[in-house]
């Protein structure tokens, strides 16, 4: 390392941050495809709902695979705790015998990348209340 150069301003200092822009712009254009696949992961899902067949069914577990892989976690699934940040209520069933804010359906599967949520999960929650 040079002694000569003062700490702080220089070279090393200078490519660092250019580094850490193309980081960013590249983890932005990740999640704009990942949000994109996301889509095409839940579409394939609803198609399987209605019986559309086993080829589907393959191509929407190597979609999942693929995506998981690549360090998507999946939001929304029956039994964990809704979060406001992660999940979007949309309904609140009382008798169900499981305590409030749990999910007990998932409407539309939530998706986070790298600590950022891509989309909320749509879901329907828990409540010991009567509804009012």
């Amino acid at each position: 390392m040079n002694q000569n150069r003062p700490p702080g301003g220089g070279l090393e200092d200078l490519l660092a941050l250019q580094f850490q822009d193309q980081l960013a712009e590249q983890d932005e254009q990740t999640q704009g495809l990942l949000k994109a696949i996301v889509d095409v992961v839940d579409a394939f899902g609803r198609l399987l709902a209605e019986g559309q067949g086993e080829n589907i069914r393959l191509i929407d577990q190597q979609l999942k695979k693929a995506v998981l892989e690549q360090g998507v976690e999946l939001i929304g699934i029956p039994g964990e705790s809704a979060e406001p940040g992660t999940h979007l209520v949309t309904e609140v069933r009382t008798g169900t015998g499981r305590p409030d804010e749990e999910v007990v359906e998932v409407l539309q599967q939530g998706y986070r990348f790298r600590g950022r949520v891509l989309r909320p999960a749509t879901v329907i929650v828990a409540t010991q209340e009567e509804a009012r």
